[in-house]
């Protein structure tokens, strides 16, 4: 077990915090929220790919946009059918 997953379990840290990972919340089929991105690598109305700490999101759909941008927040609404997570290498 890694030293930060036993001091995150010591102190009851969540692990996407003490691990640096992304959270990812879908609200029905319109709305996702990413937490910990780093920023934008493709963004059109059909496809917006997110770069977080550790991967990237794909989302796929239609009439997509970015409803909010924060220090390390995105908000996407629109359409959305699929979102996939990548691993970068």
């Amino acid at each position: 077990m890694k030293i930060t997953n036993k001091l995150s379990h010591l102190f009851d840290i969540p692990e996407d915090i003490a691990n640096d990972l992304p959270k990812i919340t879908l609200i029905g089929n319109e709305k996702i929220i990413i937490e910990s991105y780093k920023g934008l690598v493709e963004f059109n109305e059909k496809i917006i790919k997110v770069r977080t700490t550790s991967n990237i999101v794909e989302i796929n759909g239609n009439k997509l946009f970015i409803q909010e941008i924060e220090n390390d927040c995105i908000v996407v609404k629109g359409q959305i059918e699929t979102y996939a997570i990548k691993e970068t290498f």
